[in-house]
C-alpha cells in the first residue's frame, strides 16, 4: 500500500532523472546557471572605412560542430549569452544581396554566389552564347559583394558574474578587379554590350582564409564612361581555387558577336593579388545597323586577340 510519503518520494525521483536525462549526451547543458553574458567587439582596425550592414558571427564546439549563429546590426558588436565552455568562432558581415552561408561544421563552412544568367547584365533574351572550351562547364555565379571576415580558433567563455570580452578583427577576404578596355571602335547606343570572367573562386573558406570551390565564371555588366572605352569593376573570391588556370575574359554584344580575350597573365602576375587591374585594347565592335548579325538562333565569333597594354 502506497502510503503520501512514497508518493512524494517517488515523484521527487522522477523529476531528478527527468532533470539529468536532459543533460546526458549533450556537450553543454542548458541549465541557465552555465549561460553567461558575452560582449562581442569587432575592431576594425585593419580597415577603418569599412562599412558592413551587418555582422555574424558562428560559434561552434572544439570538436568543430555548429552550435549558434548570432547576427548583430551594429559592426562594432553588441551582447549575446552562450553557454559556458570553449569555442571556435567564424565571423563575416552579412545582409548581403547575392552571398549565402553553407555548411555546419568548422570545416564546411563556405560563402558562396548564386546562381546567375550568362547574359542577364545585357538584360536581353537571346539564345546562350558559346563560351571557351576551357571554361564551358563552368557554373555561372553573381559577383559577390564585398567581405570582410576572420577566424578565432580558440576562446573560452568562463563561468562568473562579469561579462566575457571577445574581440575580433575583421580582414578584407575578397579581392577587386578593374578592366578596362580602350581604343573601342563603333560604340553606339543601339548596341547593348555585356562581359564575362572565367576560372574564379566559387566560395570562400573562412577558416582556410582562402578561396574554395570550383571554378565559376562571372557575369559582368560594362559600363561607358566616353565613347571609345568600355569598364567594369567587380568583386571575386579570387580565383584558381584548384590549381592554376587560364583566365578568359569575353565580350558579348546584342549582335550576337562575341570575343574572347586571354587575360591569364594580368591575372596571375599582378602585384596586388587583392587588386587587380586589367588593361585591354584595340577592339572592334559591330555596328548595330551594319548586318553583321547571324540569323536568331547563331553566334559568330570575330576575334580571339587582343594587343595588351604596356
Amino acid at each position: 500500500m502506497n502510503t503520501p510519503m512514497m508518493t512524494i518520494s517517488r515523484i521527487a525521483v522522477a523529476v531528478m532523472l527527468l532533470t539529468l536525462w536532459s543533460c546526458i549526451d549533450r556537450d553543454l547543458c542548458y541549465d541557465h546557471t552555465h549561460m553567461m553574458d558575452v560582449e562581442v567587439k569587432f575592431d576594425w582596425s585593419k580597415d577603418p572605412d569599412a562599412s558592413p550592414s551587418t555582422m555574424v558571427v558562428h560559434f561552434f564546439s572544439p570538436d568543430g560542430r555548429h552550435y549558434k549563429r548570432y547576427e548583430f546590426t551594429d559592426k562594432n558588436g553588441g551582447k549575446i549569452r552562450v553557454e559556458a565552455g570553449e569555442y571556435m568562432l567564424l565571423f563575416h558581415n552579412g545582409e548581403m544581396e547575392w552571398v549565402r552561408e553553407r555548411g555546419n561544421s568548422w570545416d564546411s563552412y563556405e560563402l558562396y554566389t548564386l546562381e546567375e544568367g550568362l547574359l542577364e547584365p545585357m538584360s536581353r533574351d537571346m539564345p546562350a552564347p558559346p563560351r571557351p572550351s576551357i571554361s564551358a562547364d563552368e557554373p555561372v555565379r553573381y559577383a559577390p559583394e564585398t567581405i570582410w571576415g576572420g577566424a578565432l580558433e580558440q576562446a573560452e567563455v568562463k563561468q562568473g558574474s562579469a561579462p566575457a570580452v571577445v574581440t575580433l578583427t575583421p580582414e578584407k577576404a575578397t579581392a577587386s578587379y578593374t578592366v578596362e578596355v580602350t581604343d573601342v571602335k563603333n560604340l553606339s547606343e543601339n548596341l547593348d554590350i555585356s562581359a564575362a570572367i572565367s576560372g574564379m573562386a566559387e566560395s570562400h573558406s573562412p577558416t582556410k582564409r582562402a578561396p574554395a570551390g570550383q571554378r565559376v565564371t562571372i557575369p559582368l555588366a560594362l559600363e561607358r564612361p566616353d565613347n571609345h572605352t568600355l569598364t567594369t569593376r567587380f568583386v571575386a573570391f579570387g580565383h584558381c581555387p584548384e590549381s592554376e588556370t587560364s583566365h578568359i575574359f569575353t565580350i558579348y554584344t546584342s549582335e550576337k558577336i562575341y570575343y574572347n580575350f586571354d587575360v591569364t597573365d594580368q591575372v596571375h602576375d599582378a602585384p596586388d593579388p587583392t587588386d587587380i587591374h586589367i588593361r585591354l585594347t584595340g577592339l572592334t565592335l559591330p555596328t548595330a545597323d551594319s548586318g553583321m548579325a547571324p540569323s536568331v538562333d547563331d553566334w559568330d565569333n570575330i576575334d580571339d586577340i587582343l594587343i595588351k597594354l604596356d
